[in-house]
Formats: structure tokens, C-alpha cells, sequence
């Protein structure tokens, strides 16, 4: 079975995302054709920025 992760970066929501529509209905297709996929929707995530802080 393969693994497949979708990242949708689009600012926008629900029917205002063009970048969503297609991305949903490419993993469907993913799914019907027996791959495990997932989408994460970045906008959703707390994403901080570099500070180069040098910290490891």
C-alpha cells in the first residue's frame, strides 16, 4: 500500500480554495485506487518563523 500526504498551503477555506477543491479530489482518487493518503491543511497549523537563534 503506498502513502501519499497532500499539504494544501492555500490561505483560503472551504469553497474559496481553488487550490482545495483539486486537492481533495486528487487524494480521493488516490484513496479509490487503495493508497493511504492524507491531507494537512497548513493554514491550521502554529507555524512559527526562524529567528536564528543558532540553538541546536
Amino acid at each position: 500500500m503506498r502513502k501519499v500526504l497532500g499539504l494544501n498551503s492555500s490561505a483560503r477555506s472551504g469553497g474559496e480554495s481553488k487550490t482545495d477543491l483539486m486537492l481533495t479530489h486528487l487524494v480521493n482518487g488516490m484513496k479509490e485506487a487503495g493508497a493511504n493518503a492524507e491531507t494537512v491543511n497548513l493554514r491550521e497549523k502554529n507555524i512559527k518563523n526562524c529567528v536564528g537563534c543558532f540553538s541546536k
